[in-house]
This record gives C-alpha cells, structure tokens and sequence, in this order.
C-alpha cells in the first residue's frame, strides 16, 4: 500500500488510564494494583489531521441507540458498563472464552468455558496479552499513585512488572502438581491436553479458594495448602512488593500517605496479594466494588464525559506518561523528549538540520522507553519529512522545526515547520 503525505502525523501511545472518582472535597492519594496485560508501546499509526483542540478534548463518542458504554476486555472475564441515573452500572460480565466446535458453532462466555475440559484444542482464553504483540512479549503487573480532590484525579507515578501477573500465579500451582503427579505416579499430565486444561481451571480457582479445589484431573490426589502455594509464589510476591514500593517512590510518597488502597483485578483477590497490600501501607484494601468490574464502572465514567452524559467539569482524569518518549540520534542513542511521569496533555518542540547538499527529506523515528540506547527501546513508527527546501553548497542548512503533541488519550501528533520559509511541511508514515 502506498504511503500518504499529511500536513500532520498521530501515533497511539498507550498509558495506564484510570477513572476513580469521589464524593469527598478532601484531597487523597490513592494506591491501585492493577493486573492486565500491557503493552509498552503500541506500533499503530494514526494517519488523521490534527485536530485544533486536540489538546484539551477527547476522541468524540457517538451513542449507539441513547447509550455510550464502556467496556473492560479483561484476561479472565469482560464487563460492560454504562451511567444509569448518574452511577456507572454493571450490564453483563462474561469469562473471556471463546470455543470452535466440531459442528462450526461459537460459544462465548460460560458456555464457551463449561466445555474447554472436552475441547482444550479449539477452547480460547487469556488471548487479551497476545493482542498488539509479538508472541514473545509478557504480561505486565501495574501499581499507580493516583491523588484524588473533589471531581478530579490526577496520576502521580505508575510502575509495571513485565513478569508479574495472575497468569503466572496460576503456573505455579500447574507445575506443582504435574511434578507431584509425575513423581508419585510417573503420569506426565503436561502432554495431556485436557488434563492440562482442567489442571488450569482448577489452579485459577485454587488461587483464590486455597486449599480448596472442586475438581482436578482423578489422577491427582493431592491439592497445594495455602502455606504451599504461597512459598511456590514467594518470589513472585516478592516482585509485587517491589513494584508497590517503586511506585510510592517516583510518586514521592511514604506508605502513610497513602489514604485508600484499591485493588483491580480478579488476582487482586489473592489473599497473598491483600494481605502483602496491608502490610506494607497499613491499610485495609477498599471492597466497595468488585476488583472485576472497577475497570468496566470506570471506563462507564469515561464513556459518559465524552457523550455529555457526564458533565466535564464534574469530573476532570489528569493520566501521565508511562514511560518516555525519544528519537533515535546517531550512534543508535534515544534523545528523550517526553520524560516519565509527564502530565498530559504536553507538548515539545525539536528543531533538524540537513546535512547534505540538495536534502529535501529527514527521516524521524519515534521510541519508547527508558533505555539511552534505540535497540532496548519500543519502536512507536518512524516518519519522513519532505518538501524541505534543497540547500546549496555553502548556503546555511535549512532549520526543520517539529512539534510533538501528546493529548489526553495518548495520541502523540507530529507537526514540521520549515523555519525559513515558515511553510507547513508534508509528513509521510514508513
């Protein structure tokens, strides 16, 4: 497909994106623990003229038949939400499963998931840390400072774990007892894919229910305690309690700042997890909401400012940056020119030079993350800037100015201007 030249260009930057809100004028500082799947950088390339107010404004919502809603595509289970007289409410939440069977039909949801056992071959689940990704990226485990005023949230810090989530949890207990089986009995259940996937089921529930477990493969005769699981998962816990700990730290916060601790996510119901939680802030975890649906009841919020059903000024979300963005420089080095943690929306302005006689073109390329070196970093694209007006020997290399733009959604926009000239310059995505 050939490339096209805009006036403008937009990259997606994806960010962790919250939506609390509160009743209270007092100021807060919220700690959520989050688990989903993140991804550090997402390769789409938005090809759209800059809107004037991109700024300030989100993407416009159009309802469907009256209603906006928001969705939570989760790795376990998905929720829909929407505002009904002026609270976020949950409309459904299925598992995240979806199953082929042998005569053509789609099963979604429990049905899909009541059957993986005699299906595992055609049975889907946990898809959502594939989406966006190479095969060999990892799920990643979020903790965010948010403080909270009265009709505003704004983020202070956000800290991930790329080798940190319920999945991993879940393989724990998999590996344990396949070990147990193989050593008892000499069974490797791992080969058996329905034992395998029944093995799994069970362990996602184990987690939570230890040491109870409702249904295994019949070879097995033993179940992990509560005091076994959490020594296969020390390390793990060890990792949460690290992440937790940084991201107090770039928030330039102490534990007892800390005014409310909120947990998101079915793994956050982990009594491991809620118990490390309170010991290191001191704080029970707020149960008002289910850890499943906080995602969906926010994104409700979300929906509901960008139709008008919320009115703006009742709610204002401040998000930030979760990791830098930069351009690559000679020597293969990232020149960072939106740092961590910054607020959005912002802005940044780079100024090129040609190097070469006769240069009509400059090629930018646009990275994310915290490395100083390109190749450790994400490549978010990489565009071409023409129509630069050719320098002759010793005449003054032209000044290319570019403009980098961040909104509230995360879309980062890039405008060139020939300094000489003054003149808008055309940008094309490779």
């Amino acid at each position: 497909m050939a490339s096209s030249s805009l006036s403008a260009l937009q990259f997606h930057v994806p960010g962790g994106t919250y939506f609390p809100s509160t009743n209270s004028r007092k100021s807060k500082n919220a700690c959520f623990v989050q688990s989903l799947n993140y991804k550090f950088g997402s390769p789409l390339l938005n090809m759209s003229k800059k809107c004037s107010n991109i700024r300030r404004n989100c993407v416009p919502v159009v309802p469907v038949e009256g209603k906006v809603v928001g969705i939570d595509l989760g790795t376990t289970n998905s929720a829909v939400a929407t505002m009904k007289n002026g609270k976020p409410t949950i409309i459904s939440s299925i598992p995240s499963v979806v199953a082929y069977t042998q005569n053509g039909d789609i099963l979604v949801g429990e049905t899909a998931k009541r059957q993986a056992s005699e299906n595992p071959e055609n049975t889907f689940f946990s898809v959502k840390r594939f989406i966006g990704r190479n095969i060999s990226e990892v799920r990643r485990r979020i903790q965010t400072i948010i403080e909270l005023e009265y009709a505003s949230a704004d983020v202070l810090s956000s800290f991930g774990d790329t080798h940190l989530g319920g999945d991993d949890f879940d393989k724990r207990i998999v590996d344990w007892l396949a070990d147990s089986l193989k050593r008892d009995e000499g069974t490797d259940l791992l080969k058996d894919k329905r034992a395998l996937q029944c093995l799994t089921e069970a362990a996602e529930k184990a987690k939570i229910d230890l040491p109870f477990i409702t249904e295994t493969p019949k070879q097995i005769k033993t179940t992990p305690t509560r005091a076994k699981f959490e020594d296969l998962c020390s390390d793990l816990l060890d990792q949460l309690k690290v992440a937790v700990e940084n991201s107090l730290r770039y928030a330039r916060l102490a534990f007892n700042d800390v005014d409310e601790v909120i947990l998101v996510g079915g793994s956050t119901r982990i009594p491991a997890v809620q118990e490390l939680v309170k010991k290191l802030t001191g704080r029970d975890p707020n149960d008002t909401v289910h850890p499943d649906e906080k995602v969906a009841l926010g994104a409700a919020i979300q929906a509901g400012v960008l139709s008008g059903d919320v009115e703006r000024h009742l709610f204002n979300f401040y998000d930030r940056l979760t990791l830098p963005l930069g351009l690559e420089t000679s020597g293969g080095v990232m020149d960072m020119i939106l740092p961590k943690f910054q607020r959005l929306p912002d802005s940044m302005l780079r100024t090129f030079s040609t190097i070469a006689d006769g240069q009509t073109s400059i090629v930018v390329h646009v990275l994310q993350g915290e490395s100083k070196f390109v190749g450790d970093n994400k490549s978010l694209g990489s565009f071409r800037i023409d129509g630069i007006f050719p320098a002759q020997r010793d005449v003054p290399k032209a000044r290319i100015e570019v403009e980098f733009s961040i909104d509230v959604n995360g879309i980062l926009s890039v405008e060139a201007t020939d300094q000489g000239s003054g003149e808008k310059l055309d940008i094309t995505r490779l």
